[in-house]
């Protein structure tokens, strides 16, 4: 500072850091807005309804609920910590396993609909069709995930267990919420 001609700056792997989650913070809201509407009209233009994306909404903004408080009750029972910077991954994670296997589901349930079924039994068929093809996938997920624990950085370990456990939740609200949301909207959110 005491040589104006001579250009200093802050460097390395903490001010780099700190530099990256100012930056994030300030579009991170923007990002998850836009995310949220892009996945809204992808799921509303495969099922041309309006219905369909505020089901797979609903579905998340529940594992949601459900997963933040049980995260905080398993990182102090297990003795691992998440970092917050890392909250913004963890629900794109989230939407995106629950967007993923609603999606099977909707589109499997739409098809027995138009083979015929009532509402209750396409989403019984739908889920006995798709119910072991996704949970296999997401215990796939949760198993890779959980693997981070071996990992010999320290924050990649904390990672591991709060992804597996991210997916985990996606799973049981998709083999449970989603079936018996779709049984209710059938034909209005499912169009054949």
């Amino acid at each position: 500072n005491n040589q104006p001609d001579v250009s200093s700056y802050v460097t390395g792997f903490v001010p780099a850091q700190i530099a990256q989650l100012n930056y994030l913070d300030s579009r991170l809201r923007l990002f998850e807005v836009a995310s949220v509407l892009v996945i809204m009209a992808l799921v509303a233009f495969a099922f041309r309804s309006l219905l369909a994306p505020l089901v797979v909404v609903g579905v998340a903004a529940v594992g949601y609920l459900v997963y933040f408080p049980l995260l905080s009750s398993f990182a102090a029972a297990w003795g691992f910590a998440v970092p917050a910077q890392l909250e913004p991954v963890l629900v794109a994670l989230l939407l995106g396993v629950v967007t993923d296997y609603c999606v099977l589901l909707f589109s499997a349930f739409r098809d027995e609909l138009c083979g015929g079924l009532d509402r209750k039994e396409a989403a019984h068929a739908a889920l006995r069709v798709n119910a072991r093809i996704i949970a296999w996938a997401g215990l796939t997920v949760a198993g890779g995930t959980i693997a981070l624990l071996a990992a010999p950085f320290h924050a990649f370990r904390g990672l591991g267990p709060a992804l597996a456990l991210t997916v985990l939740v996606g799973l049981a609200v998709c083999l449970t919420l989603a079936p018996a949301v779709s049984a209710h909207t059938s034909r209005r959110a499912m169009r054949p």
